[in-house]
């Protein structure tokens, strides 16, 4: 026998749910997303976020790399600060707002089809209100990676929260794979299970096998790109 969300367990007050609230108080805002699917205010928060970690990370990356004296030669400092500064802002307002947009589509809409098979009647736009303010907690990945850069002067390329930054390895697939298993990447699959299972009126069992197939479609893609990564590596001739 399924084990149903109760209704005091996902209640629904009236009030129109919160992003921060989804970090303290999830089911109540689950309840408030199924009962008006908000969109463009958690959109806004996560976009704005985005923006300012991603124009940090920028920044620290512009700080870290370091550039072929030959590609400097003959450019002025000011001028090359200044196309720093002006890229940078550039690539943040780019990146901080397509790159939510993106996610929170594509899982929305691969969490729609999979809801099919088990005769959900939920629409996508809950699902994407559902994951608009769960893609808070990515942001949140993205603000400590990016200041813990700025701050402390760590290498951003490796996501601090993942076991990438514990366990070191040159190999595209397997650094890959352990820059999935984050701690605000679990958090989030762990609230994605219960917000599908009040949302779209599943079981937890249910939930729990949406998230499992995502979580095994992501390493997949993760893998996959690492080993891409090494080959194209491995076939650079060393200089």
């Amino acid at each position: 026998m399924e084990i149903q969300i109760q209704p005091e367990q996902s209640r629904s007050d009236g009030r129109k749910s919160s992003v921060w609230g989804v970090l303290t108080d999830p089911y109540t805002q689950f309840g408030r997303i199924k009962r008006d699917p908000r969109i463009w205010s958690p959109l806004l928060v996560v976009i704005l976020l985005s923006i300012v970690f991603t124009g940090i990370q920028g920044y620290v990356i512009s700080q870290q790399v370091p550039l072929d004296n030959e590609v400097l030669e003959g450019i002025e400092q000011n001028s090359f600060d200044q196309f720093v500064f002006i890229f940078s802002i550039v690539g943040a307002v780019f990146g901080g707002t397509v790159t939510p947009l993106f996610a929170i589509l594509v899982i929305s809409l691969v969490q729609w089809l999979l809801v099919k098979l088990f005769s959900s009647e939920v629409g996508f736009r809950p699902l994407f209100s559902l994951n608009a303010h769960l893609h808070i907690l990515a942001v949140l990945a993205l603000g400590v990676n990016a200041t813990s850069g700025w701050l402390l002067g760590l290498s951003v390329e490796v996501q601090m929260t993942s076991l990438a930054v514990f366990l070191s390895t040159e190999h595209g697939v397997v650094r890959n794979l352990l820059s999935q298993v984050e701690l605000f990447a679990i958090w989030k699959w762990i609230l994605t299970a219960g917000g599908l299972a009040v949302v779209a009126g599943l079981t937890r069992k249910q939930g729990w096998t949406v998230v499992g197939i995502i979580i095994a479609l992501s390493l997949s893609l993760a893998a996959l790109f690492g080993w891409v990564e090494t080959f194209m590596e491995e076939m650079v001739p060393v200089q």
